[in-house]
């Protein structure tokens, strides 16, 4: 793994559980938008555990945010990916 690869999965994972840490604190357009920046960025270069784990917690956000449908597919999206790795 190059130093840039191993730079962009830190990058990855640190927006995966700062958004985690901004839905348990109520903070939920922030986790929103962090998570979705991971997602993006995990998906551009198929970092499958931290794309996973962004899907985990998007999902939890809009069930908080009583979003029942955002929330269902994000969980599936979240399955899938982690029934693969």
């Amino acid at each position: 793994m190059s130093e840039e690869q191993g730079i962009l999965t830190f990058r990855a994972s640190l927006l995966h559980r700062l958004g985690y840490t901004f839905l348990l604190q109520g903070r939920l357009a922030e986790a929103e938008q962090i998570l979705k920046e991971g997602i993006a960025l995990s998906s551009e270069n198929s970092f499958l555990d931290e794309l996973a784990q962004s899907h985990k917690y998007l999902a939890k956000v809009y069930e908080a945010k009583g979003d029942i449908p955002a929330a269902f597919e994000e969980q599936s999206n979240y399955l899938v990916l982690n029934d693969s790795l």
